[in-house]
């Protein structure tokens, strides 16, 4: 758990006793590709730090290509949890799958809330990844009124580790457009000029 330490005092360092009290209550997972960390219609439980791996939450609805709202990797958005159902205890609206192979730290909510009452450290280190989760939804909100062109340049440009391993149609359907249309996004970016001869 030493690396997972390392990165969450990089967003609030947090004391030895409470560090030491955290600690046994984290639990490894690891997810196979496709597998879920919630699923709509759960509640979901507890709140995880990805260590590697990627996920998507999406929207199930009726459609054959669920609309994906995010992605959970280490580099970007790294707390895997469906924060409405978390903190209401009412049933998940998305789905949060594995898209390669995934491990995971995770925390229980009653776990976490006990060592926010005991530990202060603990406490203002959930309202910074508070934060850093409600910036980076607001950061979602700005790039989605871009055309799709300019989006996925931000994405490529960013997070390329996200364009390299995560299937084309879940970036086309965070982009909401279609696959054909990322197809010719792509070749528009990528495309050279031809040598004059």
């Amino acid at each position: 758990m030493y690396s997972l330490k390392t990165i969450l005092d990089f967003y609030s360092k947090v004391s030895e006793e409470g560090w030491n009290e955290l600690y046994p209550h984290l639990q490894e997972e690891k997810l196979k590709n496709k597998s879920f960390y919630i699923k709509a219609g759960k509640i979901c439980s507890r709140i995880g730090f990805i260590k590697s791996g990627f996920c998507r939450a999406y929207y199930d609805g009726q459609s054959e290509d669920p609309k994906t709202v995010y992605f959970n990797f280490v580099e970007r958005n790294p707390i895997v949890s469906d924060f409405e159902s978390f903190i209401t205890k009412k049933p998940s609206l998305i789905s949060i799958q594995a898209i390669t192979d995934c491990e995971i730290i995770s925390i229980s909510r009653d776990n976490l809330y006990k060592l926010y009452d005991k530990h202060p450290s603990i406490e203002r280190l959930g309202r910074v990844l508070a934060e850093k989760h409600y910036l980076d939804s607001l950061e979602r909100i700005k790039i989605s009124h871009a055309d799709a062109k300019t989006r996925y340049k931000s994405l490529l440009d960013k997070y390329p580790q996200l364009i390299q391993n995560v299937p084309a149609n879940m970036i086309a359907s965070y982009l909401d457009i279609t696959e054909w249309s990322l197809s010719r996004i792509k070749k528009k970016i990528f495309s050279f000029p031809k040598k004059l001869s």
